[in-house]
């Protein structure tokens, strides 16, 4: 979709920056938009997770292990392209953008050298700069080592004795009339005074 955008006069043409980037970063397009995609679900999966866990359900426990495990996969599989194939190429994909970028630039000079007189001149497209490329691999790097480290944390959490146990005891426990409004009522009611007999509160009992 993107590639078909028509380009506005002196600037690059989307397809032929993403050319340009599939050259050197084979399937960026494709990792890209399933990354986003797969993103988006964990996201959800997280919230749904996080209400089960809120509300001690063993349902819950297990949605969030298997989606911290996600997490780990998505955050390995991202950092292992782009250690492998984006560091060691972008360089030169970013030459190769340079090139690209200088050539529309003469392009567009020469047309309007060509044009008529009085004739507006051609948008200016400035170059692109090299960019800080040890800046760009700690910031990526960094994203998925907070990623990887979240999903490892939430993971550890849920497969804790104390916490199995917990979600454990929950699934097993029973209601029973305690459970009921009542027994908080109950409760207040039979307050204790300093004689250890029960009494009641004058606002319950107008109740």
């Amino acid at each position: 979709m993107i590639r078909s955008v028509p380009a506005r006069p002196g600037e690059p043409h989307p397809k032929e920056v993403f050319d340009i980037i599939g050259r050197h970063f084979p399937y960026y397009e494709e990792i890209m938009v399933a990354s986003f995609l797969i993103a988006g679900l964990l996201g959800l999966f997280l919230i749904i997770s996080g209400i089960g866990t809120l509300l001690v359900k063993q349902w819950g426990r297990i949605l969030t292990i298997l989606t911290g495990l996600a997490i780990i996969a998505h955050s390995v599989f991202l950092a292992g392209y782009y250690i492998a194939v984006v560091i060691p190429n972008q360089s030169k994909m970013q030459q190769e953008f340079i090139d690209y970028a200088k050539k529309i630039e003469e392009d567009a000079k020469k047309k309007q050298a060509k044009a008529p007189p009085g004739s507006p001149p051609p948008p200016a497209f400035a170059t692109p700069a090299p960019a800080n490329q040890s800046a760009n691999h700690l910031l990526y790097l960094g994203c998925f080592v907070v990623c990887l480290a979240y999903g490892t944390a939430i993971v550890l959490v849920m497969v804790l004795p104390s916490t199995r146990k917990a979600f454990e005891e929950s699934a097993n426990y029973v209601e029973d009339d305690d459970d009921e409004w009542k027994h908080e009522r109950r409760r207040r009611l039979l307050e204790v005074d300093d004689f250890d007999r029960p009494r009641f509160r004058d606002d319950d009992i107008e109740r």
